[in-house]
């Protein structure tokens, strides 16, 4: 299916299910539908639905104050964290390509996906565990202490204007995110509003690559039609605002996104992150918050 094609709606003569659904509708959806019940739980943190989706329009605001154009690449590179969540949403609200990556990957697998989607921004922690990522991103571009922050020109990925660090340090070359986020009051309501009004339900909503075991990874589009997806997913589980959902599934993974994050919007679900899978504290999770629903693959 090429964008713009349409090929996913309904036969001609039958009603849609999903008019026009957008991924980035969903928050405010779900705020009106279910307002005050709690939406996500991530360590000592906690969001309503409408503290979700005011949280989702901020970084949607930040976001179009920092340069992210309509149909801009953003890659993300981080394991679970609530940022995550609200990135997802703010940059499909926006009309920008979602590139997740995967937290195994190393500088090479990291570079080529980065270079390859085009991508002009890339949104990362900085360290988590015994992993730096940073470091690799200075292999990567070796050229990149000597670059402003706010235009780089990096001759590894032409694309690349802006890095973006989650972490408690400042680093040369990068910008904080926290910074990012404080640049939100810079976007009126009518600039938010354009931007929203010209995301199209047929654009590309994510660029979603592989794990490169075979080769270089190879990116595959995904457009917003998998709304369609999550709804008759859920239902068949009769997943309803009832449930809690623990996701310990790798975001950058298209299981986590659909059948966790995606999944929450839709139903109300209550969503539990933890940032990487660990066995004892996931069932500590699953007592304390009456988790009523995991997903999961042999390992888990």
């Amino acid at each position: 299916m090429t964008p713009g094609s349409g090929a996913y709606r309904d036969r001609p003569g039958a009603p849609e299910r999903f008019p026009g659904q957008r991924v980035g509708d969903l928050p405010a959806l779900a705020a009106r539908r279910f307002g005050d019940r709690e939406a996500m739980v991530a360590g000592n943190r906690r969001w309503s639905f409408g503290e979700f989706e005011a949280e989702v329009d901020r970084l949607a605001r930040a976001l179009i104050a920092s340069g992210v154009a309509h149909g801009d690449r953003v890659a993300l590179w981080m394991a679970n964290r609530a940022e995550w969540i609200f990135l997802l949403f703010a940059l499909a609200r926006i009309g920008a390509v979602l590139v997740p990556l995967n937290t195994r990957y190393r500088t090479v697998d990291m570079a080529h996906s980065v270079r390859q989607s085009g991508c002009s921004t890339l949104i990362l922690c900085d360290k988590s565990g015994p992993v730096d990522f940073l470091s690799m991103v200075r292999d990567a571009y070796p050229s990149l202490g000597r670059q402003a922050p706010d235009s780089l020109q990096l001759p590894e990925a032409p694309d690349l204007r802006r890095i973006v660090t989650i972490g408690p340090e400042r680093h040369a070359a990068t910008i904080p995110f926290d910074a990012v986020v404080r640049r939100a009051d810079e976007c009126s309501d009518e600039q938010l509003a354009r931007r929203v009004e010209n995301v199209d339900p047929d654009d590309v909503l994510l660029i979603a690559y592989t794990s490169g075991t075979t080769g270089l990874p190879k990116g595959v589009m995904h457009g917003h039609c998998c709304i369609r997806n999550v709804s008759d997913g859920a239902s068949r589980l009769g997943v309803t605002e009832a449930d809690t959902l623990l996701n310990y599934l790798p975001m950058f993974h298209l299981y986590a996104y659909s059948a966790c994050a995606l999944t929450s919007v839709v139903t109300g679900a209550r969503q539990v992150l933890q940032e990487v899978f660990e066995a004892e504290q996931a069932l500590d999770l699953i007592e304390r918050e009456r988790v009523t629903l995991i997903h999961g693959f042999d390992a888990h």
